[in-house]
């Protein structure tokens, strides 16, 4: 971590391993929340697409956290 400016300093936190999970709650979070916005408004076909897109993100993040997860056991 040495030789960089002061914006590199936390920029490894996005690799870590549990920031992946983390973001996969995240992300179920606000597609729930923008499911609950659109049903409010009387829009239930935005609010599949949002609450999808969502999860979609969760898939995204969990695999990648899994990936991470082998790696580290291959590695070790």
């Amino acid at each position: 971590m040495k030789n960089q400016y002061f914006g590199d300093i936390n920029d490894y936190f996005k690799y870590g391993l549990l920031r992946c999970f983390t973001e996969s709650g995240l992300s179920v979070g606000h597609g729930g929340r923008r499911f609950g916005k659109h049903m409010k408004h009387g829009r239930p076909l935005h609010a599949g697409g949002a609450f999808g897109r969502g999860m979609g993100g969760f898939g995204k993040h969990v695999g990648k956290g899994t990936a991470r997860v082998g790696k580290r056991i291959v590695k070790h």
